[in-house]
């Protein structure tokens, strides 16, 4: 899978021949376009996050898309909704809060690496996100330089969103610009950064705090015929269906795979 920005008089190659771009333009979603010079074709999808994912260099480093549904989730992302992220990287997590606030909402991105964040920036305005999603380069942490997301937030924000190695140093900011009874969450991989995260979300008076570990299960499924047991007249006759017959069969299933975690807490005020 790949992607390509349509422009008359180009040609996308691949090793499935040669397509211009001028049979792709108009085209639905799901339809089929066919080489030129071999007997191959591919089909134009629409671009989701799912998919934008798929296509990103660095996949080890991006926040895959089980868990983008789950933070999603977590923070309530409605659309209208302010939101601030620390840790754009190469954009993926910031595709999946994009969906879930347009048209009207805001997300305010900060990307502590300079390269990155002009990459990230380009990648929104090609991708025509840069109505909704702004990009600072900041270190928010205050590591390297003033932290924090800017006194213009303050107050203001529906969610926040941390992808960074020390997040606890963020908390404080977070809390200032957070709306009263609004949530973060923060992507850790290591247990060290969970327990030291927390820590500092009870001292700033958060609640509900949840740590959450996203399991990636493959199922396979495996038929096995169990001997019931004997409970008399429960049971029918030879030939029946009654309960510990050989037709009384259950399926059990398998499972094998993991994945990562996240924290989750609420801004309380009184």
């Amino acid at each position: 899978m790949s992607f390509a920005y349509v422009k008359r008089g180009c040609i996308y190659d691949s090793r499935f021949g040669h397509f211009t771009h001028e049979t792709m333009i108009g085209i639905p979603y799901g339809g089929r376009i066919f080489s030129k010079n071999l007997p191959f074709y591919i089909h134009v999808l629409r671009p989701t996050p799912e998919l934008w994912n798929k296509v990103l260099p660095n996949q080890t480093q991006i926040v895959q898309e089980a868990d983008q549904n789950l933070i999603v989730s977590r923070l309530n992302l409605l659309p209208g909704d302010i939101v601030v992220e620390s840790g754009t990287g190469s954009g993926a997590m910031s595709t999946a809060i994009h969906r879930s606030i347009s048209p009207n909402g805001r997300l305010h991105t900060f990307e502590f690496n300079e390269v990155r964040a002009g990459l990230a920036t380009e990648q929104f305005k090609k991708n025509k996100m840069d109505g909704v999603i702004t990009v600072q380069h900041r270190d928010v942490c205050g590591k390297n330089g003033e932290g924090g997301f800017g006194e213009e937030l303050n107050g203001k924000v529906d969610a926040v969103f941390l992808d960074l190695p020390e997040p606890w140093l963020a908390i404080s900011h977070a809390f200032s610009v957070l709306k009263a009874n609004k949530r973060l969450c923060s992507y850790s991989p290591c247990l060290e950064q969970v327990h030291k995260t927390c820590q500092e979300l009870r001292k700033f008076g958060f609640r509900s705090i949840s740590t959450v570990e996203m399991r990636e299960r493959a199922y396979s499924l495996v038929e096995a015929e169990l001997e019931g047991p004997k409970w008399g007249g429960a049971q029918k006759e030879a030939g029946g269906e009654g309960e510990g017959s050989p037709a009384d069969s259950k399926k059990r299933k398998r499972s094998e795979g993991e994945s990562g975690g996240r924290d989750g807490a609420r801004k309380i005020t009184s």
